[in-house]
């Protein structure tokens, strides 16, 4: 589904209006309901995989924001050309434990902390080595009328209601005929139901929270545990 027919959708949805819907308007309002729905939630739609070269030189820290501008701090699987395993990632705070008794493998393969942009590992490479990151990137800018959005395709048309919904609750504020509000609000209901059941749906089907990784959850917990006992043992 293109920008184009969300837009021509929306329209006809609110053909009726005798003030007329700016095009402009519609543009921006879908693209702005396109980046809400982004913004705690991830859907696999946005899964990509970019690849960088950390340098020797690098050492034990990577800002990406310069060579993935499409980062949003989600990886999902990391892996090196020195290193068969996955990367397995830490929290900040065992990545700083780690460091102090040079422990850089976890299960076989790297471990790893993030922040915000940055990537920490234990210890600088002695090589320079390829690092392929799997992550949730943003989702693609909606402001070209090719473009399609960065949700499930059988979901797209939420944007749809979406959008039509907020532009009726923005006329409806405009309005001073209380018979022309009155049907504003009896639309804005109807279509307010249809999205959020098509909400409820795509996320229970496709999408999760930002940050709720259960295996990513499971490993910061998990080592977490293991390094306070080894620290316990160390400083008694």
């Amino acid at each position: 589904m293109t920008l184009q027919t969300i837009v021509e959708q929306t329209m006809d949805l609110l053909s009726w209006l005798p003030r007329g819907v700016d095009t402009e308007d519609v543009i921006s309002t879908v693209a702005r309901q396109h980046r809400m729905m982004h913004q705690n939630h991830v859907f696999e739609e946005t899964l990509r995989a970019d690849s960088i070269t950390w340098a020797a030189s690098d050492g034990t820290s990577y800002d990406l924001s310069s060579d993935i501008p499409t980062w949003r701090g989600e990886p999902v699987i990391i892996t090196s050309g020195s290193h068969t395993d996955p990367w397995t990632r830490v929290g900040q705070y065992q990545m700083l434990n780690r460091r102090q008794v040079n422990d850089s493998l976890f299960k076989g393969g790297i471990a790893y902390a993030v922040r915000v942009n940055t990537l920490m590992i234990v210890s600088a490479f002695t090589s320079d080595e390829t690092v392929t990151i799997t992550h949730y990137s943003n989702p693609v800018n909606l402001d070209d009328y090719s473009d399609t959005p960065s949700l499930p395709v059988e979901f797209q048309d939420i944007l749809v209601y979406a959008t039509t919904v907020e532009l009726l609750e923005r006329f409806d504020q405009e309005e001073d005929k209380a018979w022309a509000r009155k049907q504003f609000g009896q639309l804005h209901q109807k279509y307010e139901k249809i999205m959020n059941r098509k909400w409820n749906k795509m996320v229970k089907k496709h999408g999760r929270l930002r940050g709720s990784d259960p295996e990513m959850a499971a490993n910061i917990y998990i080592q977490g545990a293991v390094d306070q006992q080894e620290a316990r043992g160390r400083y008694r």
